[in-house]
C-alpha cells in the first residue's frame, strides 16, 4: 500500500511523507504490534535530524553514516505506548487503518511526538551484475528493544515504560550543552563570554524542574537589596521566578512542568529549558552587581 500521510509537529512544522507499510499485528486477539513504513525526501530525514522529531537522538545516528541526498529514505516507526493503548479498543487492522488515514481524528493520532524512530535505510545500488535489492541504514534504541519484553510492559506507567531523561539529554546535546547525569537528575553548565553557570534538571512527584544556578555569591551587606530587586524582577516575569539563599547567599532561576500521567511533552519542555537560560542570561550582570 502507498498512502501520503503527514505528521504534525509543535512548532508548526509538516513532516511529509508516503506509508509504503503499515504492519499490525494481533495475537489471540490481543493487538501486540503497529508500525509504519514512510517513504520521505532526504531534505526532510535531515529536519528530522535537525529538531529530533520522532525522538531521534544525535547518538543513535553511527559515525559515518552517509545517505545519498538524491535518494528517498524509509524511516519506520511504532506509536507511543500512550497512542498504542489507544489502539487497543479497535477490533481489526482495517479499523486502524481507517481511523489513522481517514477519520477527523487524524490529525491528533500522528503527531511526531507519539511516535518513535525504530530504524532508517536507504536503498543503494548493487554492483553490476549483482541482483537483489540492499538497504543501508541503522536501529534506533527502540528498534532494538525486545518486543516479548515490551508487551510484558503494556500495562506499566508510560513514564515507567519511556525514559524521558534521555530524551531530555538529546535536547542538551542539539544545543552543545554539556552536562552530567546521575539517575534521575542532569547538571549542565551553560557559557557566555566570560561567564557562566549550571542548569540542574530533576523530576519530583511528576514536576519537571529547570534551575539555573548562578557561580557567584551575593555579599552579606547586600542581602536586603538582593532581595528588593529580586521582589522587582519575579512581579515581572510571566513564567519562573528568582529564588535567594540566605544561607548561602546564591541565586537560583527555576521554572518547571507538572507532566502529571502523561509524558513529559518534550516540544514544551525544550521551550521552558531555553526560556530559563534566556531569562538567566538577561538578568545575569544586574544581579552580579551585588556580590
Amino acid at each position: 500500500m502507498k498512502q501520503e500521510v503527514q505528521f504534525f509537529t509543535n512548532d508548526l512544522n509538516l513532516i511529509n511523507g508516503s506509508c509504503e507499510d503499515i504492519n499490525i499485528r494481533y495475537k489471540e486477539a490481543l493487538l501486540i504490534n503497529i508500525r509504519l513504513d514512510i517513504i520521505i525526501e532526504f531534505t526532510t530525514y535531515r529536519e528530522i535530524v535537525k529538531n529530533g522529531y520522532f525522538h531521534l537522538k544525535y547518538n543513535d545516528i553511527p559515525k559515518g553514516i552517509a545517505f545519498d541526498p538524491n535518494k528517498f529514505i524509509r524511516i519506520s516507526l511504532k506509536p507511543s505506548l500512550e497512542l498504542f493503548k489507544s489502539f487497543t479498543t479497535f477490533p481489526n487492522a482495517d479499523a486502524i487503518r481507517e481511523i489513522l488515514f481517514y477519520s477527523d481524528q487524524k490529525d491528533t493520532l500522528l503527531h511526531e511526538m507519539d511516535w518513535y524512530i525504530l530504524s532508517v535505510g536507504q536503498l543503494v545500488d548493487l554492483p553490476e551484475g549483482e541482483e537483489g535489492i540492499l538497504e543501508e541504514g541503522f536501529d534506533t534504541i527502540y528498534g532494538q528493544e525486545n518486543q516479548d519484553e515490551e508487551l510484558d510492559r503494556i500495562e506499566m506507567d508510560l513514564h515507567s515504560f519511556l525514559d524521558e531523561f534521555k530524551d531530555i539529554e538529546s535536547i542538551l546535546d542539539k544545543y552543545n550543552i554539556p552536562y552530567i547525569r546521575e539517575k534521575e537528575q542532569i547538571r549542565g553548565e551553560v557559557y557566555f563570554d566570560e561567564d557562566r553557570w549550571s542548569v540542574f534538571i530533576y523530576e519530583s512527584n511528576r514536576v519537571f524542574l529547570v534551575c539555573s544556578v548562578y557561580h557567584f555569591f551575593i555579599d552579606t551587606s547586600n542581602y536586603d537589596k538582593i532581595m528588593r530587586k529580586l521582589l522587582e524582577i519575579n512581579g515581572e516575569l510571566v513564567v519562573g521566578s528568582f529564588d535567594f539563599d540566605f544561607s548561602e547567599g546564591m541565586i537560583t532561576f527555576r521554572t518547571s512542568i507538572d507532566a502529571g500521567d502523561e509524558y513529559l511533552d518534550m516540544g514544551y519542555f525544550e521551550r521552558m529549558l531555553i526560556g530559563n537560560i534566556a531569562t538567566a542570561k538577561a538578568h545575569y550582570e544586574t544581579l552580579k552587581e551585588f556580590s
